[in-house]
């Protein structure tokens, strides 16, 4: 995993603040955990995903989860 400055981690906090504020309840915001794709399994910075979070109990996000 590649060192992140401190920058990348205040704006990334940041956004993650300001989107779970806009979506409330709408949507659940992710951060930095693996969501599944077509061809591989990757740990973005954020993810927004389907509500509820219970939704991932038994699997990680799939891309139709995904907003």
């Amino acid at each position: 995993m590649i060192s992140k400055e401190s920058i990348h981690r205040f704006l990334n906090h940041q956004g993650i603040k300001y989107l779970r504020h806009l979506l409330g309840e709408q949507a659940e915001v992710m951060q930095a955990h693996p969501i599944t794709l077509f061809d591989s399994e990757s740990e973005p910075d954020i993810a927004v995903v389907r509500s509820p979070d219970t939704l991932s109990l038994d699997r990680h996000p799939f891309a139709d989860d995904m907003y």
